[in-house]
């Protein structure tokens, strides 16, 4: 048996913006200088656990805020949670968008939260490593193949901040704590782009597709 895995956004891996159209984009959102930027890109529903982003939000520091991008069922629960908690000046839901769009996003970012309840690979979070930022996320599923945290996971070479499932709190100390070392999180972002370059870029995984499937079928032939 042989595991070819799916990759990241293309747009991701060589984004090429006008920074005046970014900056656009800053605005709509509400980015301010100063401002700390969490950012999703997923399907609104419950697996994807957006609701503990937002709960997560309410722990910390008003200068931090929230960019939801995407649509789903969850987006009316999601909006009424937003205004249970009041922090309807730190979260922005962007809406569906074309995929082509998603990069922009991620490129006015500091931080992708994805605390997934279950997931098959979670290509989302491949792309914002491919876009250079730090990702928290769970060892859901699929995640636990590229998801390797300090503490868990001693020995393997860091590339992101692990969290349980349904733990807001856990969300916090890892913002927390990319906040606090700046160095570290660079090695992280680094050693994290490099392994999603060299194993989840779509050019790799078509070599894979030939070395691995379609050359044996040739063979046995």
């Amino acid at each position: 048996m042989e595991i070819i895995y799916n990759g990241g956004n293309p747009g991701d891996f060589k984004a090429e913006f006008d920074e005046k159209e970014l900056n656009e984009i800053r605005e709509k959102v509400g980015v301010e200088k100063g401002d700390v930027l969490l950012m999703t890109a997923s399907r609104l529903e419950h697996k994807n656990a957006v609701d503990d982003v937002i709960r997560a939000l309410v722990l910390l520091p008003e200068h931090i805020k929230f960019l939801i991008v995407g649509g789903g069922t969850e987006e009316d629960m999601l909006k009424k949670l937003v205004q249970e908690c009041k922090l309807e000046k730190r979260v922005y839901f962007t809406g569906q968008l074309d995929r082509t769009e998603v990069p922009k996003y991620r490129y006015i970012s500091d931080i992708s939260v994805r605390p997934s309840r279950s997931e098959g690979l979670g290509n989302a979070l491949l792309s914002s490593m491919a876009a250079k930022l730090p990702v928290i996320a769970t060892q859901e599923g699929g995640l636990a193949d590229f998801i390797f945290d300090a503490k868990r996971n001693p020995g393997i070479p860091t590339t992101g901040w692990a969290v349980d499932k349904d733990n807001p709190q856990q969300i916090v100390e890892a913002v927390q704590e990319i906040l606090a070392c700046p160095e570290q999180t660079q090695k992280v972002v680094a050693t994290a782009y490099t392994m999603v370059s060299q194993k989840f870029r779509w050019e790799s995984i078509a070599k894979d597709m030939q070395t691995k499937v379609f050359s044996r079928l040739t063979t046995h032939e």
